[in-house]
């Protein structure tokens, strides 16, 4: 069945749209055609119901969702419902939704109170009960204090349209409507069909528009979600006249489309003209930027703005990949939602506030407090500060006690200074005083109070104003009403829960509070529609049509995406309650349950999920001359997707298929005349005139660029640009030093002469007057992690060492590796000093272990940052096995000394420094450090053995043994065992000679059992030599400058990575 749709505008017809954007579609099409318009009545459902609401007398207050959300909250602690203990975050959040469906469904709190009890199970009868009660002390809130929520006044809106049916009035609003037109309006809940037919009966006509084609009106279930239920009502069935629309206009590919999806029985496939294409694109940001590329080409054109469309089942996974594609292409862009509050960096700023104080000042949050640019107070000194201090919380270590330590630490130091004390001291007290600024927050008061306090303290801190300006970055303007929205919502919450009697609550709860009331708000850039590009979701699209729309996100998942079960009405509690339901509303309505979709008024997921057949269908129908659809191929967590089915159909429809174009994902650089903006066009010249494949011949001298094919381009840009010949004479620069690099890092370690001919400074080698690092490197004291650091990479030891860009790990809860040695370094040094023979008997010497550490447990504790007690219990215990296992081995040991008639000799955590000669003449070397045990095993007066031990703490054991063997690491990248034995004998050491046997190892306390003591012997010979050579070696290199980006190996987690820009050269293809 086919009518054409409703007649021009005019007083006595009351058009009913979608949503508000095809309402003004609707009249600002109708003013081009007829010119100025007086009288016209054109609204929406929601605008209907309010105008009725007034008519009606509805004075009660309309709550939004935000406040909305603090009565349930209120109705919740007051009803606390055993069911419903534990449910976690999100449970507000899940009833309220609840809530709203039972609302619009049209069942009151003693329905669903008798539906329950009729359930039949007692955890389902449970459930419903309590979702009764909280939805009826939600109820009585509300009405204590004359609000209502949004289906609220739709409820009271239905019981006045019914009470006007019984006395013949008409509401104002319909007065001299003789015809009611409801154009494009699917899905309307029980509340919303009990309001239509009112009204269709009160104004004795009514057309219902629909949209879809007679090939497929029942496979998008068109005539369902309209039509079948109003002429259901016999009492209106002769009022209401169908009108389906098949929009005019479309032609071709987009005809046969919209004639054959969903269709059980599909036409035969038409000829593909071209205005449907289907694009895949490497991920979701490329899919945007091909959408926006076409869009800029169509502009350039001539095409107006406002007739294309980007498209999406859910904008808010493309919003903002849509809003940075469009600055970027300089493209004016619409869109219909905003951003949701919670987002705005000032208000996440704000709640961090409350956050930090909340659980207890933990690092990253005060730090985070300190750091932000929204407070005067603090700064990033003062963040530094915390790290340095090694503060973690304030519940875990006091501040004060941590930057006492800290000073301490700085006081033993002899390379400290007072004025960096000084600073420490100063900065310790500045960030006190932060914190005593936001203490005033904690405690228990009314939300009213709570927002005194707060607002107190964000006053206190320097919250800085944003002045509203036209000319002021669109993140600044964002933040302007993003704090307005903020203090509305303060002000809303404080006078609600003030008139709902609420008593005081704890931080943690207001602040619970203030995000809920948060969250479901949005603020709305104010951008002019006209003259843009529109951004909009299917749903926000209904009834709008365009001459191009890019529909985006066609993967499954994305669209058709799975719909989520509630966790409180799981579909099969749903299945069970609505034959109840459908009973109960037909008892309690009478005859106006007539019509009503009654069979599922409580929606399962799997029915809601066959709402994206009918919104592809509609976003199908909204082009008049192209449809480019498009998919990623990756999602954003970069796994492989799968194109939707509804592609499948569209391709159905059309002689081959449609064949999809594959966007590269190694194309980075677009070609020339797809270039968007200046920085591409850049790209572009830069590619053309470097990339190999646009050479002639690949030989040319290094630095020049390479014999080219004709560069158009950049001669273009040299007279183009401003500074065209300069940014070009850059490039070429920048391409010749990036060239020598790539061919450096591609160049093997074995060919030492051609590599050393490639290093320049921008790999590390640094040229000119070194006076100055000269004499800083010839004055530098060497402990043997700075060597092993210089020998594995030069880049890294100048960046630490030289420059000073010192790694800043932050202080964790958690006990990190680094920490739990120094735990372990310092237990056991303490229990050598104190037990240095242990008992005879093994279980004896355990026992003594065990004992020790019961009471040293402080000594632990105080060698790191404070930490959480939990994490810390979990070191103990592993620090308790590792213990036991080195008692059993010292156990042994001590035995087999014992019986070859030896005493042993230990230094333990004993600083050791010493001058090493050079060779060539120069300055002696100075080596440090601190060995964590020095044995020396004496038969008599003479010294047979001297051993050097290095605790390890892990369970990984392989990689140390390449450190105690010369053809792998030992003297080369591993230089912490004979940096020791080489300190201790220049110091010289009584009965030590030249027959006593040197060895150095690893004690890995956490490894299996053989693999815990990794010792072997290291000859004289081999320290004095090789060792010796390489030591001033390396010296001689950083006097020289020689700080090469060569790792071997490079770390791939190196905190400077992004600063050497190393290259590791490609692994050879595997047959």
């Amino acid at each position: 069945m086919r009518a054409p749709e409703a007649g021009p505008l005019s007083p006595d017809i009351l058009f009913v749209y979608p949503t508000a954007l095809k309402a003004g579609t609707v009249l600002r099409d109708e003013a081009r055609r007829r010119g100025p318009i007086v009288g016209a009545r054109v609204t929406t459902f929601p605008q209907l119901t309010e105008a009725l609401a007034r008519d009606l007398r509805v004075h009660a207050r309309v709550l939004g969702p935000e406040l909305a959300t603090i009565i349930l909250a209120q109705a919740l602690d007051a009803t606390d419902p055993r069911e419903l203990r534990g449910a976690g975050r999100g449970l507000v959040g899940e009833l309220l939704g609840t809530i709203e469906e039972l609302k619009a469904a049209y069942l009151a709190p003693a329905d669903v109170e008798a539906m329950g009890a009729a359930l039949p199970t007692v955890a389902e009868r449970g459930r419903i009960g309590a979702i009764a009660r909280i939805y009826a002390r939600y109820e009585a809130i509300l009405h204590r204090l004359g609000a209502v929520d949004r289906h609220g006044r739709e409820w009271r809106v239905c019981e006045g349209l019914a009470a006007a049916e019984v006395d013949g009035s008409r509401p104002r609003t319909i007065g001299g409507v003789r015809r009611i037109v409801f154009a494009e309006v699917y899905d309307f809940s029980v509340l919303q069909f009990l309001i239509a037919t009112s009204l269709i009966r009160l104004i004795g006509d009514a057309e219902l528009i629909a949209f879809a084609h007679p090939e497929n009106v029942n496979a998008t279930r068109f005539l369902d979600r309209t039509w079948n239920r109003f002429v259901g009502s016999e009492d209106i069935a002769d009022q209401v006249l169908p009108s389906f629309v098949a929009r005019g206009g479309r032609q071709g590919s987009l005809a046969a489309a919209l004639r054959g999806v969903f269709a059980p029985e599909r036409p035969s496939p038409a000829r593909g003209d071209g205005s449907i294409t289907f694009v895949v694109a490497p991920d979701r940001y490329r899919e945007v930027e091909a959408a926006g590329r076409d869009i800029r080409t169509r502009l350039e054109r001539g095409d107006p703005p406002e007739r294309i469309a980007f498209l999406a089942r859910d904008l808010t996974l493309y919003a903002d990949l849509i809003e940075d594609v469009c600055r970027r292409f300089r493209i004016p862009i619409y869109f219909r939602k905003g951003r949701a509050v919670l987002t705005s960096g000032l208000v996440r700023a704000c709640l961090n506030v409350l956050r930090c104080v909340a659980e207890g000042f933990p690092q990253g949050r005060f730090a985070a407090l300190l750091d932000t640019d929204y407070f005067r107070a603090g700064g990033p000194s003062l963040a530094r500060t915390l790290r340095e201090v090694g503060f973690v919380a304030e519940s875990a270590r006091p501040l004060a006690e941590c930057v006492a330590a800290t000073a301490a630490r700085a006081t033993d130091d002899p390379a400290a200074r007072a004025s960096g004390r000084a600073t420490l001291a100063a900065r310790g007290e500045e960030c006190a005083r932060v914190m005593a600024v936001l203490r005033p927050l904690e405690g228990r008061r009314t939300v009213a109070a709570h927002v005194r306090t707060f607002r107190r303290a964000l006053g206190a801190l320097g919250l800085r104003p944003v002045l509203q300006d036209d000319r002021a970055l669109t993140a600044a303007r964002r933040d302007v009403r993003a704090r307005v929205r903020f203090e509305e919502t303060l002000t809303a919450l404080a006078a609600l829960t003030q008139s709902m009697g609420r008593g005081p609550v704890t931080l943690d709860d207001f602040v619970r509070l203030l995000v809920a009331a948060l969250e479901p708000q949005e603020i709305e850039d104010p951008l002019e529609p006209a003259g843009s590009v529109r951004a909009l979701s299917v749903r926000d699209a209904r009834g709008l049509d365009f001459d191009v729309v890019y529909l985006l996100g066609l993967d499954a998942g994305t669209f058709p995406a799975p719909r989520r079960e509630s966790p409180l009405l799981p579909d099969g509690l749903k299945r069970a309650m609505n034959p109840l339901a459908a009973g109960l509303l037909r008892r309690k309505l009478g005859a106006r349950a007539a019509g009503l979709p009654l069979a599922g008024c409580l929606r399962t997921a799997r029915e809601a999920s066959l709402e994206d057949p009918f919104l592809f269908f509609l976003a199908l129908s909204m082009p008049e001359r192209a449809l480019v659809l498009s998919c990623p191929a990756k999602d954003e967590r970069g796994n492989p997707t799968v194109a939707s089915p509804f592609v499948d159909e569209v391709a159905a429809c059309l002689e081959g298929g449609l064949v999809p174009q594959v966007l590269s994902s190694t194309a980075l650089v677009p070609e020339a005349a797809s270039c968007c903006e200046p920085a591409e066009l850049l790209a572009r010249a830069a590619l053309d005139r470097w990339a190999p494949a646009r050479t002639r011949s690949p030989d040319r001298s290094p630095g020049r660029p390479p014999d080219r094919l004709p560069d158009r381009l950049a001669a273009a840009l040299r007279s183009a640009l401003p500074d065209g010949v300069a940014r070009m004479a850059a490039i070429d620069a920048r391409a010749a030093i990036e060239a020598r690099r790539s061919r450096y890092f591609l160049t093997p370690r074995a060919e030492g002469a051609r590599k050393d001919a490639l290093a320049d400074t921008y790999v590390g080698r640094l040229a000119g007057e070194l006076g100055f690092l000269e004499a800083h490197v010839a004055a530098m004291r060497w402990s043997p992690t700075r060597l092993e650091r210089l020998a594995a990479c030069g880049f890294k030891f100048f960046a630490a060492y030289v420059l000073g860009l010192h790694e800043e790990p932050p202080p964790e809860l958690d006990v990190v590796p680094i920490e739990l040695g120094k735990i372990f370094h310092r237990v056991l040094e303490e229990f050598l000093r104190a037990h240095p023979r242990l008992p005879a008997d093994r279980d004896a010497a355990r026992a003594l272990g065990r004992a020790f550490l019961a009471q040293t447990r402080t000594i632990g504790a105080a060698a790191i940052p404070a930490k959480d007690r939990a994490f810390f219990d979990l070191t103990w215990l592993r620090l308790e096995a590792g213990l036991d296992e080195l008692i059993v081995r010292e156990h042994e040991a001590q035995e087999k000394r014992d019986r070859e008639g030896l005493t042993v000799e230990r230094r333990l955590e004993q600083p050791i420094e010493f001058a090493l000669p050079d060779p060539a003449g120069g300055p002696p070397l100075t080596l440090f450090g601190l060995p964590d045990r020095i044995e020396v095993e004496r038969r008599g007066p003479v010294a047979e053995r001297l051993r050097v031990l290095d605790y390890k703490v892990t369970r990984d054991a392989r990689r140390y043994a390449a450190a105690l063997d010369p053809e792998r690491e030992l003297g080369r990248t591993a230089f912490q065992l004979p940096v020791y034995l080489l300190a201790t004998l220049g110091r010289g050491t009584a009965g030590v000679s030249t027959d006593t046997e040197l060895e150095g190892g690893f004690l890995v306390l956490l490894a299996r059992r053989a693999q815990q003591r990794l010792i072997e012997p290291l000859p004289r010979a081999l320290l004095e030599g090789v060792v010796t050579e390489r030591i001033h070696a390396l010296r001689a290199h950083a006097r020289a400058g020689r700080f090469d980006v060569d790792p071997d190996p490079c770390d791939p987690w190196c905190p400077y990575r992004t600063v050497c820009r190393y290259q590791p050269p490609p692994l050879e293809d595997e047959d």
